[in-house]
């Protein structure tokens, strides 16, 4: 009988250091990647013109991948007042939103809209914008949110930033009378951080 209740207490004993093993990288992984995401959702120093509130706060960070699609059109706001000229303007964004993992999340479009894999969509207005580093890199903007469809990531947002963006520009020529309504695609890939407050 003292035999079988050493042999239980040992074993009492076994299992609690294992389970104590087994909760302790958990917990250190769950800190690490508390951390990791705080890291992660920190605001990016940027230009100014497009940076957002000190209250805002950054809620969610995506990377786009598309291109920004552009239409030859006649305009009249020449300058020189030589008549009608033709110039390349941006007809829409077409771009596919990825999270840190790669995974798709959702898409970018006319509006300028983007809309999540919960059906949540964002409509957005720009408020300000700066030149790219890079001189071929479509500008870096500041937009506001006009309008929330659905419910999920995108319903609180009040604010959102285009950011390293990469080629996008449109055309230097090829737009004419003989062109006007004619389209042309530039790849580009861009960085969108989404905020909620500082309204």
């Amino acid at each position: 009988m003292k035999m079988i209740a050493t042999v239980l207490f040992v074993l009492l004993v076994n299992a609690l250091v294992n389970l104590g093993c087994a909760e302790t990288p958990a917990a250190d992984r769950a800190t690490t990647a508390a951390s990791a995401a705080a890291v992660d959702l920190a605001k990016p120093e940027v230009p100014g013109p497009v940076a957002v509130s000190p209250t805002a706060k950054l809620a969610l960070k995506l990377h786009a991948v598309g291109a920004q699609i552009y239409s030859c059109a006649a305009v009249t706001d020449d300058p020189a007042g030589s008549g009608t000229t033709y110039r390349w303007k941006l007809k829409a964004p077409e771009a596919t939103l990825f999270d840190a993992s790669g995974a798709t999340v959702g898409k970018h479009y006319a509006g300028p809209k983007w809309q999540y894999k919960d059906g949540s969509v964002l409509a957005g207005a720009k408020v300000a914008e700066v030149k790219a580093p890079g001189q071929d890199d479509i500008a870096w903007l500041l937009l506001k949110a006009v309008s929330h469809e659905g419910q999920g990531v995108f319903t609180d947002v009040t604010f959102a930033q285009r950011l390293n963006t990469s080629k996008g520009k449109a055309p230097a020529d090829g737009c004419d009378a003989s062109a006007q309504g004619h389209e042309a695609r530039a790849d580009y890939s861009a960085d969108y951080l989404f905020y909620t407050g500082g309204v």
